[in-house]
Formats: C-alpha cells, structure tokens, sequence
C-alpha cells in the first residue's frame, strides 16, 4: 500500500531549495496585515527579492496577482510596454522611465490601469485575422 504525503514531490534539488528559501518569507509577507499606503510595499518587494530566483519583475507580479495590491506597476513586462506603446502611440517601445512617468498619473490604481492595459494588449483580435 503506497502512502500519500501533503508535500510536493520535488526531484530537483534547486527547486526543493527555492521552496525552502520560499515558503517561510511568503508566509510573512502574506499573513501581513496590508499596508495600503503608497509606497509601503518596497518592503514587501525587497523581502521578495531576497529569495534567490525572485527578481522585481515576479515580486511585483506576486503583489499585484497573488495578493491583489491597489498599486502596482510592472514597468519591465514586454506586454504592457507594447499596450502602452500603442495606446499611447509611442514610435518605440517606452523605457522604464517613460513608462513609471506615465504610470504616475494613475496613482493609487496602477494595478487598475495594469489590468486595462493587458487586457487590451490580449483581447484585441490580431491585426488581418479576419477583422
């Protein structure tokens, strides 16, 4: 008879690793009492980034998807760059710069204007397809 454990089969000893680096950190940061008030979340986003593997970019993922924040941007994903390149008729793709300038004007709904922006970047039919 095979026993069936609660843990996750992990063969691969980085990811077992990153699970324990993991796990206690994101237990903190999730069983916080929220800090709605702007700019509290560097906090948050510097104890992401200490786990090895978690840069900025899945940090402020993590914030916005995962724990719902009202004010998160993600000035480095290719998605949004283009949604706000075309929205917003760049000739280029923005660079962090413009694109923290531009979201500073949607403070304290960032992760609003996030969902906005990709929503129209992925709902869009593509270009000749039959529209």
């Amino acid at each position: 008879m095979q026993t069936r454990t609660t843990e996750p089969a992990l063969a691969d000893p980085d990811a077992r690793e990153f699970l324990r680096q993991a796990d206690p950190v994101l237990a903190r940061i999730i069983d916080a009492r929220p800090d709605f008030r702007p700019r509290a979340w560097t906090k948050d986003v510097a104890t992401l980034t200490s786990i090895p593997g978690i840069g900025p970019w899945t940090a402020h993922g993590f914030l916005l998807v995962a724990l719902d924040r009202p004010d998160v941007f993600l000035t480095g994903d290719l998605a949004l760059r283009r949604a706000v390149e075309r929205t917003y008729r760049f000739d280029h793709l923005p660079t962090d710069d413009e694109m923290l300038q531009l979201a500073e004007h949607w403070r304290p709904y960032r992760s609003l204007a996030v969902s906005y922006l990709f929503a129209s970047e992925f709902d869009e039919p593509a270009a000749g397809l039959g529209t």
